[in-house]
């Protein structure tokens, strides 16, 4: 079990459902439990968005006594959330009587905080970032704080400098009377602060034996090939310094810009067993379902291409309207441009995007219809001959004759649908998804490729 001590100054509803105890117990963590949240804290989301929720089933997760309900973390104010899970990962791994390996760690962990913030500052907007960021922390027991600079819009060093204090953040690496910061360099620093104070002691977790299932832990096996890197070029006894309990500020902004110039370089990348994402991403292309998410990078396989190493990552929305959804909470905040791709029923959407679309972004509309409609005729045939046995290969004719039966201006979609339940090919129901990969299987040439779709990976190889 890990005791921690119970967080002061909650609200009285709060408080009341915490219970009185002066400690909280929670079930120490297991390196599966690590490698789980790991990843979540990993992922391609907005940071604000993605730690919260992820600490948040942590703590939830792991709580023994009293037993936290869902209602009690949801309203758990952030900076307790990153304490508790900081906590319960410290828990984990022994302090060493080494003291210089101590070090060691203390200077790995503090690096590989700082090169995933770098990471995701080449991906997210600073000013917009932050902000959310200083909205999340003006929330306790999710009622707004009353003060100043929560409600003030204008962030300089002096509010930031006020909100990493008010919050006990350990680094204050804000100066408040250097008036000349630019923005964009008072939000870094601002970002650093609350990047380092409960960052993960991730390097302690990746010297341990990580999940044996590369492509389910991706993100975290990439993070281990970049960590095995730092090592191996000195980087982290370049940054020795770092070890001390209150690294200066210039040697903090010294690490982050070296680290900023060999994501630049991307030396330390490469495809890692299944991987399908591999970070930093640097182009989002939002698709309306999962068919086009699970094609388009086999698509670019066949054209010789890697989405993955190119840094493009494609993402499925759930349905045109959802596109719309998602591109409205992403392009706010990505500094990084997004495509997006939509069949060609959905002009009242493309509508609704076209006037928030950012210089930067595409819009793609497929011009035949649906993913569907844009597969070569003789490699569907192909696919449904090698995977759902007809009692006799079909022919383009059968397919022909389907297509007579069917209303004029009929998606390749239901006239699949009618030709599966006429030849009873598998359960005689399509599976647009099922097909999808099969259909992958048997690519073999660019000729398998759609046009259309051979113009996207084009665009963005470009």
């Amino acid at each position: 079990m890990v005791s921690l001590e119970a967080p002061k100054g909650l609200s009285p509803s709060l408080q009341q459902m915490l219970g009185s105890e002066d400690d909280l117990l929670f079930r120490k963590p297991t390196l599966e439990a690590l490698s789980v949240h790991g990843n979540r804290r990993l992922k391609f989301k907005f940071p604000v968005i993605r730690n919260r929720e992820a600490d948040e089933r942590f703590v939830l997760k792991h709580s023994h006594q009293p037993r936290l309900s869902q209602n009690v973390v949801n309203h758990l104010p952030t900076p307790i959330l990153e304490a508790f899970s900081h906590a319960l990962w410290q828990s984990l791994f022994k302090k060493n009587d080494n003291s210089d390996r101590q070090d060691d760690h203390v200077v790995a962990n503090r690096v590989l905080n700082l090169f995933l913030l770098a990471e995701e500052k080449q991906q997210f907007q600073l000013p917009f970032w932050v902000a959310e960021d200083v909205k999340m922390l003006g929330l306790t027991d999710s009622t707004r704080l009353h003060s100043n600079y929560y409600r003030d819009e204008r962030l300089d060093s002096d509010s930031l400098s006020a909100i990493l204090s008010a919050h006990h953040f350990h680094y204050s690496v804000l100066n408040p009377k250097n008036r000349a910061d630019k923005n964009n360099q008072c939000f870094l620093k601002y970002l650093i602060a609350r990047t380092l104070t409960y960052g993960l002691p991730w390097a302690d977790f990746l010297d341990h034996q990580l999940p044996s299932q590369p492509w389910e832990f991706s993100l975290l096996h990439h993070l281990n090939q970049v960590h095995h890197y730092l090592a191996d070029e000195s980087v982290y006894q370049r940054f020795s310094d770092l070890a001390q309990k209150m690294p200066p500020l210039d040697m903090l902004l010294d690490c982050f810009g070296f680290l900023e110039t060999l994501l630049k370089e991307r030396k330390y990348g490469s495809k890692i067993g299944n991987s399908e994402t591999l970070r930093p991403t640097n182009h989002l292309v939002i698709v309306e379902g999962i068919t086009e998410e699970r094609l388009l990078p086999q698509f670019a396989h066949v054209l010789g291409l890697d989405l993955a190493q190119m840094g493009v990552r494609v993402v499925a929305a759930g349905g045109k309207n959802q596109v719309v959804q998602l591109y409205q909470q992403y392009s706010p905040c990505l500094s990084i441009p997004i495509m997006l791709i939509l069949d060609e029923d959905a002009e009242h959407v493309a509508e609704r995007i076209q006037t928030a679309l950012r210089s930067k972004d595409r819009l793609v509309i497929l011009a035949e219809g649906e993913i569907e409609d844009t597969y070569p005729l003789p490699l569907v045939l192909k696919t449904i001959n090698r995977f759902y046995e007809p009692v006799l290969p079909l022919q383009e004719a059968d397919y022909n004759q389907i297509i007579q039966e069917c209303p004029l201006e009929t998606r390749r979609v239901d006239v699949l649908k009618v030709l599966w339940r006429h030849y009873e090919l598998g359960d005689g129901t399509f599976d647009k998804i099922h097909f999808a990969d099969c259909l992958a299987q048997m690519l073999e040439s660019p000729d398998d490729i759609p046009e259309e779709f051979r113009k996207i990976l084009c665009y963005l190889e470009s």
